[in-house]
């Protein structure tokens, strides 16, 4: 299946994102890694999932280590706070 877009939330449902520029491939890799890299993502036009921009910042702070998460679930996971919001997911 071919899925085309530019939604960041939908991206995180793919396996395998290529990212095309004037008809070449200039990305090619797991959407968790582009979630990853914010200047891939800049370059390709696409903006990450906002948990992702929201994880980047507090990581900057230093209040969060590892991968950036996806989405709120893996963002709690990485916080600590699964049993404190168990009840909103």
């Amino acid at each position: 299946v071919v899925w085309i877009t530019q939604r960041a939330d939908e991206l995180a449902a793919a396996t395998r994102v290529f990212g095309m520029d004037r008809g070449s491939i200039v990305y090619d890799g797991s959407p968790w890694a582009l979630a990853q890299d914010a200047h891939a993502a800049a370059q390709l036009g696409i903006g990450r999932p906002a948990v992702t921009e929201c994880a980047d910042r507090l990581r900057a702070l230093g209040a969060l280590e590892g991968a950036l998460p996806m989405n709120m679930g893996d963002l709690f996971d990485a916080l600590g706070i699964e049993d404190a919001v168990a009840g909103i997911r």
